[in-house]
This record gives C-alpha cells, sequence and structure tokens, in this order.
C-alpha cells in the first residue's frame, strides 16, 4: 500500500491470501473483497503489491474461478473510485 502523506509516501507491501486446502472454496474471494474494502476507506492508499506466487503456498489470488472474479471486480471498483462492495 502507498500511502500520501503531508511530507512522506510510505509504503506498506506483500499483500496475499491462502487458499485453504480444505474448507470454503469461496473464502479467498472473501478475503480479497474485505481486502478492497479495507484499502478503499483510505483514501491515502495510491497502489497496492500483490505477491502473485506458488511458493511454498499457492498465494495467487487466480487459484479459484470466485477469487479471480473478485480480483478483476473488486480492484476495477476501486480503480474508478468507487467503493468496494
Amino acid at each position: 500500500l502507498y500511502f500520501r502523506g503531508a511530507a512522506m509516501l510510505s509504503i506498506l507491501h506483500r499483500f496475499e491470501s491462502l487458499r485453504q486446502p480444505r474448507g470454503d472454496s469461496n473464502l479467498k474471494a472473501q478475503w480479497i473483497a474485505d481486502f478492497f474494502r479495507v484499502i478503499g476507506d483510505c483514501p491515502d492508499v495510491l497502489g497496492f503489491l500483490w505477491f502473485q506466487m506458488d511458493k511454498e503456498r499457492d498465494w495467487r489470488f487466480n487459484t479459484t474461478p470466485a477469487s479471480t472474479q473478485s480480483f478483476r471486480d473488486e480492484l476495477a471498483q476501486w480503480m474508478s473510485g468507487g467503493r468496494p462492495s
């Protein structure tokens, strides 16, 4: 996340969401929606970095159809200046 401050620019980075091996396959989609809801409430957030790797665990946002659609929808809404759903 990038925050615009009066005299500085702070960077918080490396956001990811792990797919649960067992359980609700839509949980990752909800985590993604929650992430965009949080940054949508912070008008000084200018951007973010997502850890998009299958390394030790699969951290990618596109591991399920639901998580892929959630990321696409929420990113488009956030970038347009709208509030995430």
